[in-house]
């Protein structure tokens, strides 16, 4: 008797005789019956072909890691698919997947999520419930723990490449919420609701409303049915549906990785919405579609006072494991719908579930994987979260996407060979939430190793220091925005600015705040110096900006775009602006289009959202003339400023400059002086040879200027140096409170 038919016969005589079903082993037509268009759609010619690339990509990046991947064969005639059914039938014509999280014994499950039906692991009136949702005796039904043989590691292995096949395949799932125990007026108050939004469904299709008059009929119907309940005797219903949702959306189910995962590769229709089931206070189960939790979750917040979160404190919110409000529960819930758009970056599939619970931290990189939809399977050992990442950022890497470049978060500290030691990656631990599209690699063959120490690319790097403006310029800047109240401009286009630019700036100015007393003033100096700064550039650059500016914040920046705009109100500033370059407006000498570019220049500088390119920004020349200049923040003494050549074609919000030191693995390079800022004495190790090791410590934006290497290579070869197959190690990244506590 083969391993499979023993499990299958064992888990049929414990668990199922008792409700008169058996666990059967399906046939491979009926198998490929029930599966085969999921899987034909998973694993179309293009996504093989694109997971052969992918592979032979890393293969050439990381040997190492390639090696832990292997493509996905035909998943139906690899997997022992098994299904909870009646009695010896002889075809299932469909299924239930039932999603749930596993027991363990700290667990706060319902009082009356009791007895755990042998075998099934779950409570015995979550079993009956789940088998009354079957739409005919002939149904089958489908859960993890019964129909995989656990002692098997391989066969778990196949199926979880092969679970988002199996997920997408059901009639129907079951979200089974064993912790949730609701009130008797929760449940009515829920049943109530309930109703209310299968007639809003109903009547919508039914009257065919689209367009305006769908959306006004939508909006309008909740509140008037909620008039009607508080006019009558059920006003009590209303007070407690916000209850009712907190509950419900705030099951441990919504915290667990594989539940994500189930979520996401269901089919989230109209008919056969994904269905939780849950306790009343009687005991009874009762059920409620997924769109209308959703949905309910959305109308309560929407009756909320506003709540603006950006940077650290959404990226916070959205990383709790269990978020305590209302808003917060909902946006996590809209995380578990399924990804419809295709162009997400792959490493948004493992950093929307890093926040949830996974026992086993390898099957984050398989949940990415499957809901990425590549027919790739892992099978290598990861124990950490911080190991996850920088298995799925080499994959992404290798995907031709720079996103693991460019995204934003923490120093990623790694194990050293299984030792205690850290050792510090050149890589990031992502900040949970949304990250940006899918950033395609331009110069593929510029990136020619990864690995956790260190990637190996090619570098332009800067020969200067970045610096400060000079007094004269300070002094015109000064002057400038006495005369013509920049200030009092600059106020008013924040208070007109949207709310989530509003919050952001408040946030940097509360941030701000908390520095050294000489860091304070830097907002308060921030429209001074940039405008001197750009004096300091020049007039070339100062008209260029505008247009540079325009054509670098494009795509999914969250702020919008920025250059187009003219601000009449700033055409006097201008001409005083254009006089400083000995440019009158009584003269004749303007060429077309110098006013209209001096406007969009100083609407610019004084735009609020200015300030989160950098608070301390600093001219960086990049070559021979005047006008060849960046804007970057303020680096070290010690710090050379670099740009792969891979990232230098990103939006200039990205953060493209890296800040690096030359670095011997033996530890033999020494500073030259204290570490200041790059205001001071040049303190950085010259490269001699220009050997070809760098410790990242920090990315920065860099912007105002054109960073094409074509285009800088071009007469600058006393600013910058193409350097190839550079070595870019991880490393911490300066004190800086150090550098700026006596300076």
């Amino acid at each position: 008797m083969s391993d499979h038919h023993e499990h299958t016969v064992r888990e049929t005589a414990i668990t199922l005789a008792s409700l008169e079903q058996v666990l059967v082993d399906l046939t491979s037509a009926n198998t490929r019956a029930l599966l085969s268009h999921a899987a034909e759609d998973l694993l179309q010619p293009h996504r093989c072909a694109e997971a052969a690339a992918v592979l032979a990509r890393l293969q050439q990046l990381n040997p190492a890691t390639a090696g832990h991947f292997r493509l996905k064969v035909d998943a139906l005639a690899a997997i022992p698919l098994r299904m909870v059914c009646s009695p010896r039938p002889d075809f299932v014509p469909s299924f239930i997947a039932v999603s749930y999280c596993w027991h363990y014994p700290e667990w706060p499950i319902s009082q009356h999520a009791q007895p755990i039906a042998p075998g099934w692991r779950i409570s015995q009136p979550m079993v009956h419930a789940v088998m009354g949702h079957r739409q005919n005796p002939d149904e089958g039904i489908w859960m993890d723990q019964l129909c995989i043989n656990q002692d098997d590691a391989e066969e778990k292995i196949t199926h979880i490449g092969a679970m988002n096949i199996i997920y997408r395949s059901a009639r129907r799932v079951l979200v089974l919420l064993e912790d949730v125990q609701l009130t008797a007026d929760e449940a009515s108050s829920g049943l109530v609701y309930s109703g209310f939004y299968a007639d809003l469904s109903r009547q919508v299709e039914e009257r065919n409303l689209e367009g305006s008059a769908r959306a006004e009929f939508i909006e309008s119907y909740f509140p008037q049915q909620v008039h009607l309940l508080q006019l009558g005797s059920n006003r009590h219903l209303v007070l407690a549906v916000r209850s009712f949702a907190l509950k419900m959306l705030g099951a441990r189910w919504y915290s667990r990785a594989w539940c994500a995962h189930e979520s996401r590769t269901a089919p989230h229709c109209k008919v056969n919405n994904p269905l939780f089931l849950c306790y009343a206070h009687d005991g009874t189960v009762l059920s409620f579609e997924f769109r209308f939790i959703l949905y309910l979750a959305y109308y309560l917040c929407k009756s909320e006072p506003p709540e603006v979160l950006t940077g650290e404190a959404l990226a916070t919110s959205l990383r709790s494991p269990d978020p305590m409000t209302l808003r917060h529960r909902w946006w996590r819930m809209t995380r578990l719908l399924p990804e419809r758009d295709n162009s997400s970056s792959p490493m948004q599939h493992l950093v929307s579930v890093l926040s949830f619970g996974c026992q086993k931290k390898g099957d984050l990189v398989s949940i990415a994987l499957n809901t990425w939809e590549i027919p790739l399977l892992y099978d290598g050992e990861i124990n950490t979260v911080e190991h996850a990442i920088l298995v799925f950022s080499l994959l992404t890497i290798a995907s031709g996407d720079l996103t693991p470049l460019t995204m934003s978060g923490s120093k990623l500290s790694l194990n050293n060979g299984g030792t205690n030691n850290q050792i510090v990656s050149w890589l990031v631990h992502p900040l949970h939430g949304v990250l940006d599209s899918r950033m395609a690699i331009t110069l593929p063959d510029s990136i020619t190793g990864v690995t956790p120490e260190y990637i190996e690319l090619d570098l332009l790097v800067f020969t200067s220091l970045p610096r400060d403006a000079t007094p004269d310029s300070f002094q015109k800047a000064a002057t400038l925005i006495e005369l013509h109240s920049l200030l009092d401009l600059h106020r008013d286009l924040t208070a007109t600015a949207d709310g989530v630019v509003q919050q952001t700036v408040q946030n940097i100015s509360t941030a701000m705040a908390e520095l050294q007393p000489k860091r304070q003033d830097l907002l308060q100096t921030f429209h001074q110096r940039w405008l001197a700064l750009a004096l300091d550039c020049g007039l070339d650059w100062i008209l260029r900006f505008g247009d540079i500016m325009k054509g670098e914040s494009w795509g999914d920046w969250a702020y919008g775009g920025m250059g187009a705009r003219a601000d009449s109100r700033l055409i006097a500033a201008a001409y005083s602006l254009l006089a400083l370059f000995d440019m009158h407006k009584d003269t004749v000498s303007h060429p077309p289009g110098y006013v209209d570019k001096a406007v969009r220049f100083l609407t610019c500088v004084l735009d609020p959202r200015l300030v989160f390119f950098t608070t301390s920004p600093r001219r960086l020349p990049l070559g021979p003339g005047p006008f060849d200049s960046a804007i970057i923040p303020t680096v070290s003494n010690r710090s050379w400023v670099a740009v792969p050549t891979a990232v230098a074609h990103l939006p200039s919000w990205q953060e493209r400059a890296w800040i690096v030191e030359p670095w011997d693995q033996d530890g033999n390079t020494e500073a030259l002086g204290p570490l200041l800022t790059s205001d001071f004495e040049d303190s950085r190790v010259q490269r001699g040879d220009w050997a070809t090791s760098w410790q990242l410590k920090r990315r920065e934006r860099i912007f105002g200027c054109d960073l094409l290497p074509y285009t800088l290579l071009t007469g600058s070869e006393e600013q910058l140096i193409l350097l190839k197959q550079q070595r870019v190690y991880g490393g911490q990244d300066y004190d800086w409170g150090a550098a700026t506590e006596d300076h």
